[in-house]
This record gives structure tokens, C-alpha cells and sequence, in this order.
């Protein structure tokens, strides 16, 4: 049975009238949907909400990870439906991802990944910007069609890839300005 693919990203207005991006992923390997808006560990960045989200975006472009979701008003970026073999972000997946050991090796490395990864941000007060990377992967076996799909945990290395690279943006350019 082949694995269907599928994304919603939803949109609703909250009691106060501000917008905000609700992300709901379909990743095959999980019995269910992943509301991403409620993974991810939140970190504090000392930049602006505006500065924090550029930089978010410039890391995801320098990595080669597509983006449907860009919402910069309310503060998500990313993507429900990123498909990849081998290699991500400059390395192999099973560096970022654990889908199991098969016979010859880690698992991630040989099968059809499907990512969800987005980061959510929120302005906080002195300037500051709470960042919280999600990620949810599941993989498909490509050596045939009658392999279910698994879930593949997240090892944590994207995510923090991801912060430490916008960090270093926004220090760099800090230091060009200033």
C-alpha cells in the first residue's frame, strides 16, 4: 500500500483578532496527524522578532529546505511536506533522525524521508524573540512497496543547527552595523 503525503496548514483568529498559523503535518509513520505548534523546545534569541525571523529564513534557504509555510506575522515558518534520500542539511540524515538499524546500516540513510520542520516565533519584551524549532520525520522504505512506513524520532542535531545558525547571522550582522 503506498503512502499518501499529505499537509494542512490551517489559519484561525484567536479572541484577540491577531492571526496566528496553526501547522498540522500527515507524516507517514505516525497514526495520526502532528500538530507542529506543539513540539519543539523553545529557546530565546536576543534579536528582534523581524531580525530572528529573517535569519530563521536565510537558514532554511542556505540549507535547501523548502518553505510553503512563510507567515511572518504570525510567526511560522517552513515546511509539512519535505522529502528527501541520504543526505540533509549538508549531512546524512541519520545524523538528524533515527528510523532504526537495517542490515546494512542506519536505516534514515536508505529510506524515502518525509520531514515536517517549522520553526515558530514569538516577539517577548527587551527585544527578544522566543524561537522553537519542530521536526517530524517519517520514512519509507524504496527497496519495495510492501515495507510500512516509520516513525523516525528527531535527534535534536537539525534543530540546533538551525538556532546556532540564525545566532551566528544575527551576531554577524550586529557586528557589521554596530
Amino acid at each position: 500500500m503506498r503512502t499518501v503525503w499529505t499537509a494542512i496548514a490551517l489559519a484561525f483568529a484567536t479572541s484577540a483578532g491577531a492571526q496566528t498559523t496553526v501547522t498540522i503535518a500527515r507524516v507517514p509513520g505516525y497514526l495520526g496527524l502532528v500538530t507542529m505548534d506543539t513540539i519543539g523546545k523553545p529557546v530565546e534569541i536576543a534579536h528582534s522578532y523581524g531580525q530572528t525571523y529573517s535569519a530563521v529564513k536565510a537558514v532554511f534557504q542556505s540549507l535547501r529546505i523548502s518553505a510553503e509555510i512563510q507567515d511572518s506575522t504570525g510567526g511560522a515558518f517552513g515546511t509539512l511536506k519535505f522529502m528527501r534520500e541520504r543526505t540533509v542539511a549538508g549531512g546524512q540524515i541519520s545524523r538528524f533522525i533515527d528510523c532504526g538499524d537495517g542490515i546494512t546500516g542506519p536505516n534514515a540513510d536508505a529510506y524515502r524521508i518525509h520531514f515536517a520542520i517549522v520553526a515558530r516565533m514569538t516577539p517577548m519584551a527587551d527585544n527578544r524573540t522566543r524561537v522553537a524549532i519542530a521536526l517530524a520525520a517519517g520514512g519509507t522504505n524504496v527497496s519495495g512497496n510492501a515495507w510500512d512506513p516509520v516513525r523516525c524520532p528527531t535527534r535534536g542535531v537539525l534543530e540546533y543547527q538551525i538556532i546556532e545558525k540564525a545566532r551566528a547571522l544575527l551576531s554577524a550582522a550586529e557586528r557589521t552595523s554596530g
